[in-house]
């Protein structure tokens, strides 16, 4: 399991705008987020490399999954990928 970063233009423009100032607040922190993949793509590619399953769990889901029922508000925006072997 791991958590990745989508493609800018795969993004709504929030999540756009968001996206972009926590791209240069880590390449300035000297950590860039060099790589973004595509979900669909990234579980594909986990497949031909030999996993037998791939998922990966976007923010709506997470929060469907985790953050319901809340009283903060809190939600994620972060994208995880699961591979079985």
């Amino acid at each position: 399991m791991f958590d990745f970063r989508q493609p800018l233009e795969q993004l709504n423009p929030i999540e756009r705008s968001i996206t972009e100032t926590l791209i240069k607040r880590m390449a300035e922190e000297g950590e860039p987020w060099i790589a973004a993949f595509d979900p669909e793509a990234l579980c594909a590619r986990l497949l031909e490399l030999g996993f037998t399953r791939a998922e990966a769990l976007l923010p709506d889901e997470l929060n469907q999954r985790y953050m319901a029922g809340r009283n903060d508000d809190l939600i994620t925006r972060i994208r995880l990928m699961q591979a079985w072997c």
